[in-house]
């Protein structure tokens, strides 16, 4: 833990940055004719039918494709917000219904790849603004629902939900050594690797007993590596410096 120095620039080289969303994006409406509408909203997904994004089950048809509403809030949002990810592993993350907030990036890259389509998030604009601003003036707490901080707030909460799985899952396996927090912090995400990796028989206990020293340090070095795996899936902690990322680390230690 006391070889701090270096950095990760070679690795932040390496990250795929998005451009801003909408350039060469034409997102005029097309002017939807109402019968087209009334279908649109008729259309139902079949029973069983899985998210094309992350393969969770899926609500309807969202922007052009059979989608849940976490993967359809998560694209009408990174849309309207004009958002910017990076990923650290090159575009090739996986996106499922367990990790599917781990990278942002390859989650808007998969919504993209299945068709999911940004005009239809502002024709959907236009024909729910009206609405919107009338809920507004009354105050309700429908309204409340559907602003863009709530939109934010789910996301934050499956994120942390689905990454305090994973930890759970990692806390029971074998994980890799390192001799440094440089190299724990540069390294690949072990979070993504937990089906890949074994059960730690240090972690099975068939009756409790009085923990030793060793007990105490092994599991306090463990949960230290799970605190740098669980920072490791937020695109703000990967773009701090590496000396930052340390900071932060010894600040969440010391409490």
């Amino acid at each position: 833990m006391a070889a701090l120095n270096g950095n990760l620039a070679d690795q932040l080289q390496n990250q795929l940055s998005y451009t801003n969303l909408q350039n060469g994006v034409d997102i005029k409406p097309f002017a939807p004719s109402p019968s087209y509408k009334r279908m649109a909203q008729r259309r139902k997904v079949p029973e069983g039918e899985l998210c094309a994004v992350c393969s969770d089950l899926a609500t309807g048809y969202h922007y052009g494709v059979a989608s849940c509403n976490g993967c359809k809030t998560f694209f009408r949002r990174t849309i309207v917000s004009e958002q910017t990810f990076i990923c650290q592993y090159n575009g090739n993350c996986d996106v499922n219904k367990n990790i599917r907030c781990a990278c942002r990036h390859c989650r808007f890259n998969k919504c993209l790849a299945v068709g999911m389509d940004a005009k239809a998030i502002q024709n959907d604009r236009d024909r729910i603004g009206p609405t919107k601003k009338a809920k507004l003036s009354s105050g309700s707490d429908e309204d409340q629902a559907i602003t863009p901080h709530r939109m934010q707030d789910q996301e934050i909460v499956e994120h942390l939900t689905q990454v305090e799985g994973l930890c759970q899952e990692l806390r029971r396996c074998m994980m890799r050594d390192v001799s440094t927090v440089q190299q724990a912090l540069s390294s690949p995400c072990l979070l993504f690797e937990t089906p890949e990796l074994s059960i730690d028989p240090s972690t099975v206990f068939k009756e409790l007993y009085p923990a030793s020293m060793n007990d105490i340090r092994m599991w306090n070095i463990r949960e230290m590596r799970i605190c740098i795996e669980w920072g490791k899936t937020f695109d703000a902690y990967q773009r701090l410096s590496h000396y930052d990322q340390v900071s932060v680390l010894r600040l969440f230690c010391s409490h």
